[in-house]
């Protein structure tokens, strides 16, 4: 077996502290201060020796990708394992929390094998996610705008005309004829012009995303699945990335948060919020998908009005956001496009009480 020197790095915005052990467990050297480029990381490694091999972990936060990509980018390291924070508390925990501790403890977990890994995609997937993720951050402004408008012309008693979509041709000609104060015509003026150069936006990192997932067979197989278009295929195939990480597709619902917390003591049982700590984009995902889901598609539809008669609206959007996401774990799964089940709601009654 090969002698390892053992990293542990504390990550910072803009340094990080590096802690290096070897195979007792003896600390070689604390460095709490080293700045993110790769001749001060190659400078701190020849200090420990020419000829040795490293292996290193950090935590998943804000900024792991930087201190990541540089730590890959150097020939002495044989390894880089990305921890999960929240199990790395949960195994070691201190009274005393410093910079130097942290690494130190990070150093040791991984010299005895029990860092709680995170699945990492590669380079250009990240960066494929940082632009779906750009959009639906635009997607969101874009609703607050929307809502913005919608206040502005209910203060002023002002009905909305029968058109389908207030914000199309006809429903922008209409607010613009509208007679209102000077203060609130300027706030309407400067909605509408925001929202024109958002939706300008969102159609440009749109386009983008379309054209660098053109070719994805991820992509296409989920656009088959009711209530997923081309904008949350893309968000879903990326932020998931390798469906075998998860063994089934349970431990896909508990990784988008579509689980509830679970609080037991003795003969008692209760089911609270949705576990907090999870993957917020693709809850959102799944979440959204299913209003439009439970409306094109009549198994779905059927499945969410048996929830709804039994626990009630909110409960039933979540349940169907979990049958949702077993639907796409089986696609990707098997990688085969998705056929609509014929089921009738008789099918719900008898089989449907049990999980979502």
């Amino acid at each position: 077996m090969k002698d390892y020197i053992y990293l542990g790095i504390d990550d910072h915005k803009w340094f990080d502290t590096i802690a290096a052990i070897n195979q007792e467990g003896e600390t070689l050297k604390i460095i709490p201060r080293v700045r993110k480029n790769a001749q001060d990381f190659s400078t701190f490694l020849n200090s420990l020796g020419t000829d040795k091999s490293f292996k290193a972990v950090l935590e998943a936060g804000r900024n792991w990708g930087v201190t990541y990509d540089l730590l890959e980018s150097l020939p002495e390291v044989a390894e880089v394992i990305l921890a999960n924070p929240f199990k790395v508390k949960a195994i070691a925990s201190a009274y005393l929390k410093t910079d130097t501790v942290d690494a130190l403890t990070l150093a040791n977990l991984l010299r005895v094998n029990c860092i709680p890994k995170v699945h990492i995609p590669d380079k250009k997937t990240r960066q494929l996610k940082y632009l779906v993720r750009q959009r639906a951050f635009l997607v969101v402004i874009k609703t607050q705008l929307k809502n913005r408008i919608h206040i502005l012309l209910e203060r002023n008693h002002i009905a909305t005309p029968e058109v389908t979509d207030l914000f199309g041709r006809r429903g922008r000609e209409f607010m613009q004829t509208l007679e209102l104060s000077p203060t609130e015509r300027f706030l309407l003026s400067q909605h509408l012009e925001f929202l024109e150069y958002c939706e300008a936006k969102i159609k440009e990192v749109g386009d983008l995303i379309k054209e660098e997932l053109a070719t994805d067979e991820s992509v296409r197989l989920l656009k088959t699945v009711p209530g997923i278009g081309e904008v949350f295929a893309s968000l879903i195939a990326l932020e998931i990335d390798d469906i075998n990480r998860f063994s089934e597709p349970k431990k896909l619902w508990s990784y988008s948060g579509l689980v509830p917390t679970t609080y037991a003591s003795g003969k008692r049982v209760y089911h609270g919020r949705l576990i907090r700590y999870c993957n917020k984009w693709l809850r959102w995902a799944f979440i959204e998908a299913v209003h439009s889901a439970i409306r094109c598609s009549i198994y779905f539809g059927q499945y969410y009005e048996f929830k709804r008669w039994q626990k009630g609206s909110q409960a039933a959007i979540v349940a169907t956001a979990r049958r949702l996401a077993r639907v796409v774990y089986w696609v990707l799964k098997d990688r085969r496009e998705y056929k609509e089940p014929q089921y009738s709601s008789r099918f719900f009654n008898l089989r449907g009480s049990g999980q979502a």
